[in-house]
């Protein structure tokens, strides 16, 4: 292993992710715990902060795995520097009672938070995922400034940093973020899954989709847009719209002041990972 740790040894891992909503980078972190219990004879830990959110909850999916859950009372999806200072005393005192062999972190707030804490705790190894980037050409300036110089310093408080596309790792490494090990490992999915799920039948209608948390920067306003522009052009088309989450409103809305086209427009709210395969086959273009 590039980091230096024997899969065949007992050794303590623990893993921290800013929050357990329902998410693709809680996901993906639940796929790692549930290879690493499978595959070697680690003992998993799995710090988290409290919020939880209209996307649902995967804490249970967590404590069924295995892993040894440490809530954190302070950690913060958004800025707050008296919380964010009290959660990196949290995590530094949780990796120094601990004493773990690998801290692996999740998500920008638990990334640069937890990354720092690690290694003035005397961790021996550290490792961060890139599942999304704090910075980017949407954001504001300051904002952007904020968090590419917290990017910057915590990577030079890892050994290696894992990205989930070719992209990101490179621009974390433009933005001077990188780590010595920098790996593109996209998330993976059961195929299975969605093979066994059989093609809608035609009935003449053509469904468009999306699959995402209701969140900014998740593609809910520019599917807004699409609708707009082909629902009066297109009567065979219906929109399908899957998930939850604070801009739900925003869509009520939107349909609250097109009431002719309630019935071309579902949003069928929060499902379980496991059932987005049936939803998927709902539909014949997904945005």
């Amino acid at each position: 292993m590039p980091i230096g740790l024997n899969p065949f040894l007992k050794l303590k891992v623990c893993h921290v992710i800013t929050r357990m909503i329902l998410g693709g980078a809680q996901e993906n972190t639940l796929l790692t715990l549930e290879g690493l219990r499978r595959e070697t004879p680690w003992e998993i830990h799995l710090a988290y902060g409290p919020e939880i959110g209209g996307e649902g909850s995967l804490i249970e999916t967590a404590r069924a795995l295995g892993a040894i859950l440490r809530p954190l009372r302070f950690m913060r999806r958004d800025l707050h520097p008296l919380d964010d200072s009290r959660a990196y005393l949290e995590l530094k005192a949780l990796f120094r009672r601990e004493r773990y062999d690998l801290v692996h972190t999740h998500s920008s707030k638990a990334g640069v938070l937890g990354r720092v804490a690690a290694r003035r705790a005397g961790v021996p190894r550290v490792v961060h995922t890139i599942h999304g980037l704090a910075f980017d050409e949407w954001r504001p300036a300051w904002r952007n400034a904020i968090y590419r110089r917290a990017e910057r310093w915590a990577a030079r408080h890892c050994d290696a940093i894992i990205s989930v596309c070719e992209t990101m790792g490179r621009l974390a490494r433009e933005a001077g973020a990188g780590a010595p090990i920098l790996r593109a490992i996209p998330s993976g999915f059961a195929l299975e899954d969605f093979l066994r799920v059989p093609p809608r039948p035609p009935d003449g209608r053509f469904v468009v989709g999306i699959i995402a948390r209701m969140f900014p920067f998740k593609g809910h306003e520019e599917a807004m847009r699409v609708a707009e522009h082909a629902l009066p052009l297109l009567p065979e088309m219906d929109f399908l719209i899957v998930g939850d989450g604070p801009l739900r409103a925003l869509w009520e809305d939107w349909l609250a002041r097109r009431p002719e086209w309630r019935a071309r427009v579902t949003l069928a709210g929060r499902v379980a990972p496991d059932a987005v395969p049936s939803w998927l086959a709902k539909m014949d273009l997904v945005l």
